[in-house]
């Protein structure tokens, strides 16, 4: 089930691939003024091509032929007064002075009827070409009259055509819950194919309409691609009087909340849980003292003789840092004295001692960075084996 909101008017079309169904969403916008009736006539003949071309699997020749659309008002009293203002010029129709600003003026009585219609409509439409189409406007003065709309593809005919009512633009809801969509395609074994591929059309009723869908029903805004180019623009759209926003499983996406970040800190004045260090062989310092690493916590002296007894002929200036990076304690190698990288492995002085952390659960996150501060001594391949030396 998904969620549609919009903040400002907004009417909203269903279509399957078999079953067109009209559905109304308005806001509570402001009415038409008494004794008019106001229609917005639903989709755009762009988005009607794609949908049937899509659903039709249409040759380039067929889309190429353009749309056929046609609108109906018949009159439900005496009297009436139709008044069409098209999309392409801009929305003019004043109310009170309907006779200078409307586009086309037809006036019908009880059960007449008028039928504007257009054939070949090239696509993509152009506001320099004025025909009857979708987003253009009608105003009824007199009683509320009915109006349609039929398409279809002119090279194919009305095989393949939809025909819908229009409803009347008047205070209405602002959030719907859309009855079907492409998973009753196959529900429990059954082959409902008419529901194999579903589009819907929003259209806005006023300027400044702001789209959301909650495809999920989560209550969470997802993703839209506005202008179908692939790339998911946000969470919301926003149209203007007549627009229209042609949605389906391809245009709106599942949105994820970013995970907030990870943030480790350890405070090493009590001690440093879960860190542990070691080294791939074990070295012998001066004093043929066999040891697996010199990592220590603490507090590293910030002077280091230069000539310091327990250096031997192996061994890194300045062995850990001068200071902690915040309080007392901090790790390092050889706090109080120089870095012996005597190691017991034929002499070759590779240090390949470690300090290994807790374990960090990433689970969720594609990237890491980590701002630790640290203190390293960095060597090439061709080894600098000695930084002070006690001779």
């Amino acid at each position: 089930m998904r969620t549609i909101v919009c903040r400002r008017g907004l009417t909203g079309h269903l279509l399957s691939l078999l079953l067109l169904t009209i559905l109304s969403v308005n806001k509570a916008v402001a009415a038409a003024p008494a004794g008019y009736s106001e229609f917005y006539i639903p989709g755009d003949e762009d988005n009607m091509m794609y949908i049937m071309s899509t659903l039709g699997n249409l040759s380039g020749t067929q889309t190429g032929s353009g749309m056929h659309t046609i609108i109906s008002v018949v009159a439900s009293s005496d009297n009436t007064t139709v008044y069409y203002d098209h999309w392409e010029d801009g929305y003019d129709f004043d109310p009170n002075d309907p006779a200078t600003t409307a586009d086309e003026t037809q006036t019908l009585n009880q059960g007449g009827v008028y039928t504007f219609e257009s054939a070949s409509i090239a696509i993509p439409r152009s506001s320099a070409v004025t025909v009857y189409d979708g987003r253009d406007r009608v105003y009824v003065a007199g009683g509320v009259p009915t109006v349609t709309r039929t398409s279809w593809v002119e090279n194919v005919g009305p095989v393949q055509a939809l025909s819908w009512e229009v409803y009347p633009v008047r205070p209405q809801m602002i959030t719907y819950r859309i009855p079907f969509g492409e998973d009753l395609a196959n529900p429990a074994g059954k082959d409902y194919q008419d529901f194999e591929r579903v589009f819907g059309l929003i259209q806005a009723t006023e300027d400044g309409t702001e789209i959301t869908i909650d495809i999920n029903n989560d209550g969470t805004p997802d993703l839209i691609d506005g202008d179908h180019d692939g790339n998911f623009d946000g969470q919301s759209i926003t149209l203007n009087a007549g627009e229209v926003y042609r949605f389906d499983s391809s245009s709106v996406a599942l949105y994820f909340p970013p995970l907030p970040p990870l943030n480790f800190s350890y405070d090493f004045e009590g001690g440093a849980s879960g860190f542990t260090t070691g080294a791939d062989i074990p070295y012998t310092d001066n004093n043929n003292s066999s040891q697996q690493f010199n990592w220590e916590l603490g507090n590293p002296d910030t002077v280091v003789p230069a000539n310091s007894n327990n250096c031997s002929s192996n061994c890194f200036g300045n062995g850990g840092p001068a200071d902690c990076n915040s309080g007392n304690q901090c790790w390092g190698t050889d706090l109080d004295d120089l870095y012996i990288n005597d190691l017991n492995d034929g002499g070759s002085g590779l240090g390949r001692v470690y300090l290994i952390s807790p374990v960090y659960d990433f689970t969720g996150y594609s990237t890491f960075s980590s701002p630790l501060r640290s203190f390293l001594i960095l060597r090439e391949m061709v080894m600098i084996r000695q930084f002070c030396s006690t001779a």
